[in-house]
């Protein structure tokens, strides 16, 4: 009778644990499985992040707006307000996005997502590049209904909407999101000046086409206003801007995004391409 006791309990748990999946990273497949469950979501996803920087995911987002899922994210107030942080040009594209503090000084420390009401990742991994290509990170997937739903409590009840909200959003087409590297170029400058050259160049290709924001000084303004030239930190950039610009000055100080196609050398300069310049007013 123990025996067979035994072996019923050892399947059980067997079979209670096959909802879980457990990954980990650097490079783990963790973002491979969040990419995949945004892809086959349905109805609904809902974010709750402390970071989000990671382009892949944002244009994910996107694509799955665009199917018709609902998407809403919750993020720190303070860490959404960064210039890496991809929240204002999430809310832009028309996402449903909040951002908010922690109780009494604290932060929005969460990262979960739930997926169509029904799968929930989470785990220390957060939404950023340096934690898939980086970082030693775990995350699990569950699909344990009872789990499943008290995260959808909690995050409904921090959202700020009751459970029972389903009113019909609009499906608003969007253009494909941009694939930001989310690091400043101080940053990358700093993290490019260390280790060895395999390692500098290793990490360079996976920063090359992405896109970066950043605030800087304007040094340099070309006579044909298709390039200009930045002091970003005491990091050089150079851009080449796409679209009407706004009145511009040398000395002005501008915020901007571009596309990374070359790095610093003698110059000690970043090359940018398809630049957006906002002045802020």
């Amino acid at each position: 009778m123990y025996y067979l006791l035994a072996i019923f309990v050892l399947l059980s748990s067997t079979e209670a644990w096959a909802q879980v999946t457990t990954c980990f990273s650097p490079q783990g497949g963790i973002k491979n499985q969040l990419l995949q469950g945004i892809q086959e979501a349905k109805t609904s996803i809902d974010i709750a992040a402390f970071q989000f920087t990671s382009g892949d995911l944002a244009e994910a987002l996107l694509l799955a707006k665009d199917r018709g899922v609902r998407v809403r994210l919750l993020l720190d107030h303070q860490e959404a307000q960064k210039p890496t942080a991809l929240a204002p040009f999430l809310r832009e594209q028309g996402l449903e996005v909040k951002s908010i503090p922690g109780r009494l000084g604290g932060q929005m420390h969460h990262t979960f997502i739930i997926f169509d009401s029904r799968r929930v990742f989470t785990g220390s991994y957060s939404l950023t590049e340096y934690a898939e290509k980086f970082n030693y990170e775990n995350a699990l997937f569950l699909e344990e209904p009872p789990l499943v739903a008290r995260y959808k409590a909690h995050f409904h009840e921090l959202f700020g909407e009751p459970p029972e909200e389903r009113a019909e959003r609009p499906v608003v087409v969007a253009e494909l999101a941009r694939h930001f590297i989310g690091l400043s170029l101080y940053q990358l400058q700093q993290r490019l000046s260390v280790g060895s050259t395999t390692e500098r160049d290793a990490f360079w290709s996976h920063c090359q086409g992405m896109y970066v924001r950043g605030e800087g000084e304007i040094t340099q303004l070309y006579p044909d206003l298709t390039r200009l030239t930045l002091n970003d930190q005491g990091i050089g950039v150079e851009i080449a801007l796409e679209g009407r610009l706004p009145p511009l000055k040398e000395g002005q100080r501008v915020s901007y995004t571009g596309r990374l196609i070359k790095r610093p050398s003698i110059d000690k300069t970043f090359i940018l391409d398809k630049g957006t310049i906002n002045t802020g007013g």
